[in-house]
This record gives structure tokens, C-alpha cells and sequence, in this order.
């Protein structure tokens, strides 16, 4: 049953993703989120895989606020907010709702 829940949080948020998304492709936030979320140390070390979409919000001061986070590993989820929350000084021009979605995949190498 948890399944169902998690997969139906997954579609409707990610079709608000689709909808909403504002953040554009050359933007600085886009950029920023780009340079600060990657795959994680620990995520590698046990072949980690899996989704984040979260929900976030610029502030008028710039700052991010997670307002809602899905994900298929709990590791994972806590990793994309903190890692979020520690963006400073986001351009005025990203004030607002965003939805963003991490795919988060092991690659042997």
C-alpha cells in the first residue's frame, strides 16, 4: 500500500513539475543547484539509486525554504534539502515556487 502512496506523490508531483517549473534553462539558481547537488559520497559507497522531487521556495531575502520533498530513500531526501538550504543569495529574479526533480543513479566506473 506505502508503494501506491509514494508512486501517487511521485505522478502529482511531478506533474506540478512540469507545470511550474520556472526555473529557466541558463538561469544562476539552475546553475547553482548544478554545482551543489551531485551524486553523494554515501550514495556510492552502497550503489545508491534513486528520485528526489522536491518543492522549494525563494524567499524575498534569497534563501531557499523546502516546502515539500518526495523521494524513494529517505538518505537521499535529506541530502537534496540540506544541500539546497545551503545555497545563499539567490537572484531576485528566482523569488517563488519551484519544483525540481533529482535523479540520482549509480554508474560503475
Amino acid at each position: 500500500m506505502k508503494q501506491y502512496i509514494l508512486i501517487g506523490l511521485f505522478l502529482s508531483l511531478s506533474a506540478l513539475a512540469m507545470a511550474n517549473s520556472s526555473i529557466g534553462e541558463g538561469s544562476e539558481l539552475k546553475k547553482e543547484i548544478k554545482r551543489t547537488i551531485n551524486y553523494p559520497e554515501f550514495a556510492k559507497e552502497i550503489k545508491l539509486h534513486g528520485l528526489v522531487m522536491v518543492h522549494f521556495v525563494v524567499n524575498s531575502e534569497g534563501s531557499i525554504e523546502v516546502k515539500e520533498i518526495n523521494a524513494s530513500d529517505s538518505d537521499l531526501a535529506d541530502y537534496v534539502k540540506e544541500q539546497l538550504e545551503r545555497i545563499e543569495k539567490v537572484e531576485r529574479t528566482s523569488e517563488g515556487d519551484h519544483f525540481v526533480k533529482f535523479r540520482f543513479r549509480y554508474v560503475e566506473m
